[in-house]
């Protein structure tokens, strides 16, 4: 094997690795990372991190083309079998807005398709049933350079299927650092006082308010970051439906201002007991026992106040709007151990429902619960739970009140300051990558087969093999997986 060829195949080899790790539950963080960069120095990974880079836009392909291939997995599963029950219908298509959510981090070309399996609302005479819609991608660049913006997804339909639901899809933060926008979504992500994605939404508003002024039917979906855009979109355009995946919430205003004011006070503090002749060191330990214990203070009096307005409040409890999917009009969906879902105190609309998801999955670290997608797994349960209720847990108002006084200010100010001074000053990106079919150039060397499609390991779950009941689980066959 030549040189050149050998490369190329340890190049797709970790590549895949990184991918592949999205849809496995059998490897660990370490195991994985130790697999992609398979050198134990720094200047081995530097290497590796730069071979990707080059290599990015035909890797990118490969990526959607599998996405593409799941897809078209759950497609075949549903010809196959028609009998699935209300529940079953609905977790299968929270499989497929996840595995939307991962179609974005390939950075799809205007112009390019994809199928779609779309639930459609029955009536007396006839149940719901999925009918599956060829949608086209369209890029929309909303904020950022030019060369370098933060882009979200619109997927319309092609006829006859005009009057399927267009779909927009929200990037989360780049988990690499030379794709589209990715500073900025590291910056947004960290930037103080605000939530998390709240100074991409900002900038995006008007193209957004613009894009929305039609009367079609929308579903917005995210993951992370891109969920919370999800739910800032929602905040201003009631109407539109969202699948927020694994998404932070909003920041109430009284915890903005109480950091604020908490910080201002801390340098009060330590200007005059400087100006005034104090010791520095308990002028200093005063500021820090005022930093460590104000957020405490803050959490007990809000927890208090909080359950206190709920059990006198007396607001419609009506039944929340659903959607002709069978979910929630504005559903968070979030799954065990993750630990971004947990950031943020408020919910994004009066009306957010939320789904949790468990399963049997190991090695469920928080880094690894936020990134992967559960489609894979042989069990999946899914939970309905009140979000409101969520929101008046004292440890997410404890939990928060000390991410946005005391780690965020304090650990992440420089980080944010050197994301964005990164993004301004980084030199521009070259021309767009022009889409290329994979018969065009091969990252892979003929008749090599990428670790997902090797027969040499049991292969994937896509079609709808989580159970929601045991009595479910004992009528799974065959016929359902792939």
């Amino acid at each position: 094997m030549s040189n050149d060829k050998k490369n190329s195949l340890d190049l797709a080899r970790r590549a895949t690795a990184v991918w592949d790790y999205v849809f496995q539950d059998s490897r660990s963080i370490r195991d994985t990372f130790t697999h992609i960069i398979e050198k134990p120095s720094l200047l081995g990974a530097w290497s590796t991190l730069q071979d990707l880079q080059s290599e990015y836009p035909y890797i990118r392909l490969e990526l959607f083309e599998s996405l593409r291939q799941r897809l078209e997995d759950i497609i075949t599963h549903l010809s196959c079998d028609q009998t699935l029950t209300p529940t079953t219908r609905q977790l299968m298509m929270l499989q497929v807005y996840q595995l939307l959510c991962f179609v974005t981090y390939t950075e799809p070309s205007s112009g390019q398709t994809i199928r779609i399996p779309i639930l459609f609302p029955g009536d007396q005479e006839s149940p719901s049933t999925f009918r599956i819609v060829t949608y086209t991608f369209n890029t929309i660049e909303l904020c950022g350079r030019k060369d370098d913006p933060y882009c979200a997804y619109e997927l319309v339909a092609k006829p006859p299927d005009n009057d399927a639901p267009r779909l927009l899809l929200f990037p989360g933060t780049a988990p690499l650092p030379w794709q589209r926008g990715a500073y900025l979504t590291y910056a947004s992500d960290i930037s103080p006082y605000r939530a998390v994605g709240s100074t991409i939404y900002q900038a995006s508003r008007e193209k957004l308010n613009k894009l929305l002024s039609s009367d079609h039917s929308t579903i917005a979906i995210g993951h992370s970051l891109g969920g919370a855009m999800c739910g800032m979109l929602a905040k201003d355009h009631p109407n539109t439906a969202f699948r927020a995946f694994l998404a932070p919430l909003s920041i109430s205003y009284s915890n903005v201002i109480y950091a604020a004011l908490l910080h201002l006070s801390c340098i009060a503090i330590i200007a005059a007991g400087l100006y005034f002749g104090f010791p520095i060191l308990p002028v200093f330990g005063l500021a820090l026992a005022t930093l460590l214990i104000a957020p405490l203070a803050y959490s007990l009096f809000t927890y208090i106040y909080r359950n206190i307005s709920a059990k006198l409040s007396t607001k419609d409890t009506a039944a929340k709007k659903i959607s002709q999917d069978g979910l929630s009009q504005h559903l968070l969906v979030t799954q065990q151990n993750d630990i971004v879902s947990n950031v943020g105190d408020t919910l994004y609309t009066p009306t957010c429902s939320g789904i949790h998801l468990t399963h049997k999955g190991t090695n469920q670290d928080f880094i690894r619960a936020h990134t992967q997608a559960f489609t894979h797994l042989d069990s999946t349960t899914m939970h309905r739970y009140d979000a409101e209720q969520q929101t008046l847990s004292f440890r997410r108002i404890l939990f928060n009140a000390y991410w946005e006084m005391v780690l965020k200010p304090c650990t992440t100010l420089l980080f944010h300051l050197y994301f964005t001074i990164s993004y301004s000053l980084s030199p521009k990106k070259t021309e767009e990558f022009k889409t290329q079919t994979l018969s065009q150039k091969r990252l892979r060397p003929e008749g090599i087969a990428y670790p997902h499609q090797s027969k040499n390991r049991p292969r994937s779950y896509s079609g709808p093999t989580t159970h929601i009941t045991q009595e479910n689980k004992n009528n799974d066959t065959p016929s359902s997986r792939r």
